[in-house]
């Protein structure tokens, strides 16, 4: 499902693979990967509350479809949730997509 769709619970649903991985085999992190998304919502740094870093993908494609304000600029950034939590961001500048 795109993620400009998804409520706070479904969003929160995507981490589940990696509580799994931790519960599972101890595999810690403090990074989230986000790429070839084209959208992204205001929850997402909630969602990723306890990660200390984020980065996500900028191409063409999805610079017609952003939900936010992550357009390629200074980076990092902190991307901060309407509740206040924040993440250290990074936004990648991909290539543009083929036409």
């Amino acid at each position: 499902m795109h993620t400009d769709f998804m409520g706070e619970e479904e969003l929160e649903s995507l981490c589940y693979d990696y509580a799994k991985l931790k519960r599972t085999y101890g595999v810690e992190t403090e990074m989230a990967m986000m790429d070839d998304v084209a959208g992204h919502p205001s929850s997402v740094p909630s969602v990723l509350a306890g990660k200390r870093y984020a980065a996500t993908l900028f191409t063409e494609r999805t610079s017609h479809h952003m939900a936010t304000s992550l357009a390629p600029g200074k980076v990092p950034f902190y991307w901060e949730s309407p509740d206040g939590n924040r993440v250290l961001t990074w936004v990648s500048h991909g290539q543009p997509a083929a036409t």
